[in-house]
């Protein structure tokens, strides 16, 4: 109960706090909204598994390289994470292992690039590239293509956890 009052005044501060925040940042967490199958708990999903990664020394941190040197690890067979693991440490977890979850980052990255110019949603419209290449070669899990997806975030959009949750979405699809 105490957690559902949390998260509503935690939504509540967001929507307050939505001026502040650049368009392209309510356009994308609006439209996974709309999209994935837990709706406004996604992002707090995935926080927690992000907090279990940190928690569990997969993770060294919250930046590029820290992401980008597990993306490389979980693809290259170096890490293996069972979803039966992580979901009692994870609100949703199943939610975020589902297809439309997967496919709402790629779905939403198209519609918004198209929407949203280049100089407004910088890191939309790169994203939006590495994911019509592994659309394209059909690879999800190609170490250079997760490195390019890392690197296609700008830096200041890294800092929030709606663009590190496209990471935390491949980390996700690769689990056991």
């Amino acid at each position: 109960m105490l957690n559902r009052v949390l998260a509503v005044i935690l939504i509540g501060f967001l929507f307050q706090a939505c001026e502040r925040f650049p368009g392209h940042y309510v356009a994308l967490n609006q439209c996974l909204q709309e999209h994935t199958a837990i709706g406004e708990e996604l992002l707090v999903a995935f926080a927690e598994l992000e907090e279990y990664l940190l928690s569990e020394n997969l993770l060294e941190g919250t930046g590029q390289a820290d992401y980008s040197t597990l993306l490389t690890a979980f693809a290259q067979g170096g890490v293996h994470i069972q979803g039966s693991e992580v979901a009692p440490h994870v609100r949703d977890f199943w939610g975020l292992e589902e297809a439309a979850t997967f496919g709402a980052y790629m779905r939403c990255a198209d519609d918004l690039s198209s929407r949203l110019s280049q100089s407004e949603a910088a890191s939309i419209h790169q994203m939006q590239q590495v994911y019509r290449k592994m659309r394209d070669t059909g690879s999800f899990e190609d170490v250079i293509l997760l490195q390019d997806l890392s690197q296609a975030i700008e830096e200041d959009d890294f800092g929030f956890i709606l663009y590190r949750s496209a990471l935390l979405n491949m980390f996700v699809y690769m689990m056991d």
